[in-house]
């Protein structure tokens, strides 16, 4: 046997396969067979081990340019050696499909592929599996003369004599006839690879991917949002089991045709075509992108694309998105793809009306070498990072492209989330709450900011924006002042009295304002608040279950006459609550980075928290209510 030989460490392929999403082996096979030219892509089902051995086998089949016998032993016998260039940050570093599949399929990985040779096809087979050591091994086959060989003809292994339990003995006699494996289109073009998934132990029907959870259509939506487009692939399939085996639902062999057990064999179209097919029923477009666009952020390195839906959805089932979205595109591909109402909140959108049918796409600038600024994939391609020109491997900045979004928000986007507000909802700009809570602990609100002074006033670095809120002698702080005074001694280096000299002062932080809203703009539907950094903005959740009892609570305690006043005033007495501790989370800003800032210690989990403390809310909450007189049993706690 020849034992896989590592470029790196021991533990290389389960290293970066922990890094693999469920379906990272799919997008890798299907990226090869892109690469190899192929026209035509199949992920299919193996029938001969349904009937031979009640196993569902995961076959990938597609009629690319294929291996040479030489170069499939060499390509699988050593990870991390690609037939692709590994240069540069956008490379997949040799590490694709053997590190994405090897790890789940102890049980081997069956390779076969069909090349031309002066006209003639030509076909090899290999198999790589796990031994009992735990190291990875290329199948050893025995020739027409006894020898050892690495890969062989497919047409040539007597399935009859031949025991695959010679190296490893949890493997079964497979009884597989492997030329009958290939599909007749691979075998007409003359060209194509077929792999064959043989799992493991625990879970051997490969069919439902790396976990053994996939029954039906996660493959399906996988490369639906995965995938922006197949441009030159005429065709890709994937066969899709019906429900759960125990439920009599898999298919007994290629010949069962009861509807309730053949696979579906669904067609893969790309993100694209589900964003922008439009909705015809009786030959009549009843639903479409009716606008869309694309919006430069930071600095043009950004280009954000938008498209907003109008009319009824499809209804894709669970084999595509049917609602917006809010992703990353990196090439043809889309990573990070988020439906959920955190990820719009960055964007300033709230609504669910207008995030079902919406979606967003985000495309930074591509990194070419370390320390470029923009993103580039991680080693498994699972996920996109970041680097500002300072430092790599960072989180991408959502908040900070998203409130510049939120400024130079397009129109119709603006009037869809005017036409979903409608009635239900309102805002509160008033600026008298906000003047009175800087008033009140102004002094205490203030974050240190770097700032320069490239003329008569002190502006904050890399931004034309004075520092507002004036500074104290000694401390740089920021009280009620217009702007910082030019020449004080402010918090750093010293005094900043000539052009181009720079400092630190204490700068007041902006007092958010507070919005209501209803419950379907919610991750929950009981949570109390939401911060939405891009409006600068806390919604209040009128419909929260935990809200509406305290408002009964207090109700109950006055005149009915005054029931709805006392409703509005207790969602007001939130909403100013909630404002000013977000406005004192801004106090965190030296303790934690800006995105957990935002993503944890204001999420809705951590507003909600805090907003239940009942003690020091009841009490504001009483103050505001005296003017409707004494309430019954004022002295019990609420």
């Amino acid at each position: 046997m020849q034992k896989i030989q590592i470029q790196g460490a021991s533990k290389f392929a389960d290293r970066f396969f922990s890094e693999c999403g469920q379906f990272q082996w799919a997008r890798e096979f299907l990226q090869n067979s892109v690469e190899a030219k192929a026209t035509k892509v199949e992920f299919g089902l193996e029938w001969q081990a349904v009937v031979e051995h009640k196993v569902y086998r995961r076959v990938i089949s597609d009629d690319g340019f294929g291996m040479t016998p030489e170069e499939l032993v060499k390509f699988f016998r050593t990870l991390g050696l690609s037939s692709k260039s590994t240069d540069g940050l956008e490379s997949n570093y040799g590490i694709g499909a053997k590190i994405a599949s090897l790890p789940w399929n102890p049980l081997g990985v069956t390779v076969i592929s069909y090349t031309m040779r002066g006209g003639k096809s030509t076909a090899a087979m290999i198999r790589i599996y796990q031994d009992a050591e735990g190291d990875f091994c290329l199948h050893e086959f025995r020739d027409d003369e006894d020898a050892l060989v690495s890969h062989v003809d497919p047409d040539a292994v007597d399935r009859s004599s031949y025991d695959w339990t010679d190296h490893n003995p949890d493997w079964k006699a497979d009884n597989i006839d492997w030329s009958k494996v290939v599909p007749e289109w691979v075998k007409e073009a003359g060209h194509g690879t077929v792999v064959v998934l043989h799992g493991s132990k625990e879970f051997p029907h490969t069919m439902t991917g790396s976990n053994g959870k996939d029954i039906t259509k996660g493959l399906s939506i996988y490369l639906n949002t995965r995938f922006w487009e197949f441009p030159g692939l005429g065709q890709i399939k994937v066969a899709e089991l019906k429900g759960d085996k125990e439920e009599g639902k898999w298919p007994k062999g290629p010949d069962d045709d009861d509807p309730k057990r053949s696979p579906n064999n669904r067609t893969i179209m790309g993100a694209r075509y589900y964003i922008e097919q439009p909705y015809e029923k009786d030959s009549k477009a009843i639903g479409k992108v009716a606008h869309s666009g694309v919006v430069n952020l930071a600095e043009d390195k950004v280009k954000l694309h938008w498209f907003l839906w109008e009319g009824d959805r499809p209804k894709y089932g669970a084999y595509a998105a049917e609602k917006g979205y809010v992703g990353l595109r990196y090439m043809n591909e889309l990573y990070d793809t988020d439906q959920g109402k955190v990820r719009f909140r960055h964007f300033g959108i709230v609504e669910s009306k207008v995030t079902d049918r919406l979606t967003i796409l985000l495309e930074p600038v591509r990194a070419k070498k370390a320390l470029d600024w923009g993103v580039s994939p991680n080693q498994a391609r699972s996920r996109l990072v970041f680097c500002d020109g300072d430092a790599g491997g960072l989180e991408l900045p959502w908040s900070e492209w998203g409130r510049e979004f939120y400024e130079s928000m397009p129109e119709p986007i603006k009037k869809a989330i005017a036409e979903a507000r409608g009635e239900g909802q309102g805002e509160l700009n008033d600026e008298a709450y906000r003047k009175r809570l800087q008033e009140l602990f102004g002094d205490r609100w203030r974050v240190q900011v770097e700032v320069v002074k490239p003329g008569a006033k002190l502006v904050k670095r890399g931004t034309d924006k004075p520092v507002t809120g004036g500074t104290q002698p000694g401390n740089g702080g920021g009280g009620g002042g217009s702007s910082t005074r030019p020449g004080v001694k402010i918090d750093g280096p010293g005094p900043v009295e000539g052009p181009g000299e720079t400092g630190t002062a204490l700068q007041a932080v902006s007092i958010p304002v507070y919005k209501l809203s209803e419950k379907e703009n919610f991750t929950e539907p009981w949570h109390l608040a939401a911060w939405i950094p891009a409006e600068n903005a806390v919604y209040i959740n009128t419909g929260s279950e935990i809200l509406k009892k305290l408002e009964d609570y207090h109700v109950e305690r006055f005149p009915d006459v005054h029931e709805e006043e006392i409703r509005k005033e207790i969602r007001h007495a939130f909403g100013e609550i909630a404002v000013a501790k977000v406005a004192h989370s801004q106090q965190l800003k030296h303790l934690v980075n800006k995105e957990d800032l935002e993503k944890t210690y204001r999420s809705e989990e951590a507003l909600t928290i805090a907003l239940m403390g009942y003690v020091s809310e009841d009490k504001y909450i009483a103050l505001k209510l005296r003017k409707f007189g004494k309430a019954s049993g004022s002295g019990d706690e609420a």
